[in-house]
């Protein structure tokens, strides 16, 4: 039985007196395992996408339920074209490399009106009504520096630390945009949105203020409205430095000194979110329960979400999702 969408919330204000500790998957391609369909239709179709997460939730009967993890909704609408690899990972070509300025995008006044991001607008709508009474929901945001590699490409990480001006007008423009997609989103509810990144490693520490600039707006705009805020990165440089950046919960990933999570958790009234690793999903089928319970009973924490430290991988297998579930719920009823 799922926890209840009031527990989840309890975890973040502090009242889990219950120690719940929900688990919340990050779905994305995986969805085309159930829809039957390529992922870019799934993620094309707000009654196909709304009505394969509702599915998928149902089957494994998770704590939160994500419209999709997809990063590159916002770079779709601002005119990069996506290449659809066949295991549901995206390539994104970039719109402004070589020495294309940032004026070839026009009209982004309306960008939440463009591309595939008002699918994801609508299916989170939809999902809202469907489960969204009982059940907690979460949308996934894409990191503006994230979205500003997207349009940029990889150059764009020596430009910013070269101080190059069209590095800070893209960066800038993938603020702007991701702003006013963080709205849209908030606008529908969500309980969660978790904010992904897969580039900050690539920065050195020096560029904390930076990043922490382009963060603020997103976490003002979420806490108007009431939206938790998830920060999950790819490759984080520290346990300290995703904390400091002050969502108001953090997604720790590997091997943790737990007494030091306690204590950034404290300092910075902070969640942790602890990843289960997603190549431990994709074992063969009947090894993953020993591993994972391993992995649960080693943390030594009060209050905590758990979640994956990335999307939940094409190819995991269906019955690796039920040992998964199975082995978190009878983590769930010790605790």
């Amino acid at each position: 039985m799922h926890i209840p969408k009031a527990a989840v919330h309890d975890v973040f204000a502090g009242r889990n007196r219950k120690r719940f500790i929900p688990f919340m998957p990050l779905n994305g391609s995986f969805y085309s395992r159930f829809a039957e369909a390529p992922i870019v239709k799934v993620l094309s179709d707000p009654t196909l996408l709304c009505k394969t997460a509702c599915d998928t939730w149902k089957l494994f009967d998770y704590d939160v339920v994500m419209t999709a993890f997809d990063l590159t909704t916002k770079a779709e609408a601002c005119g990069c074209s996506i290449d659809w690899q066949d295991n549901g990972v995206p390539i994104v070509s970039h719109l402004l490399c070589d020495d294309a300025n940032v004026s070839v995008l026009q009209d982004l006044t309306n960008i939440t009106t463009k591309g595939r991001l008002p699918t994801m607008l609508e299916a989170t709508h939809r999902l809202k009504i469907v489960v969204g009474q009982t059940v907690a929901t979460a949308v996934v945001l894409t990191h503006p520096l994230t979205l500003a590699v997207q349009l940029r490409g990889p150059v764009l990480l020596t430009e910013l630390q070269d101080e190059k001006k069209q590095a800070k007008e893209v960066l800038n423009l993938a603020k702007q945009i991701t702003v006013a997609a963080c709205k849209a989103y908030c606008e529908l509810r969500p309980d969660i949105l978790l904010i992904a990144d897969e580039f900050q490693q690539c920065l050195p520490p020096t560029y904390l203020t930076m990043v922490s600039s382009l963060l603020t707006p997103l976490f003002n705009i979420a806490r108007f409205y009431q939206v938790h805020t998830v920060l999950i990165e790819k490759e984080p440089l520290s346990i300290e430095h995703i904390f400091s950046l002050r969502p108001e919960g953090a997604v720790v990933t590997g091997s943790c000194d737990w007494d030091h999570v306690k204590s950034l958790a404290h300092s910075y009234n902070c969640i942790p979110c602890v990843a289960i690793p997603c190549d431990m999903l994709t074992r063969p089928t009947g090894t993953l329960a020993p591993t994972l319970s391993n992995f649960l009973l080693n943390i030594e924490l009060d209050r905590f979400l758990l979640t994956t430290d990335w999307e939940i991988p094409y190819n995991t297998p269906l019955e690796n999702m039920k040992e998964l579930i199975k082995v978190i719920r009878e983590y769930q009823q010790q605790s």
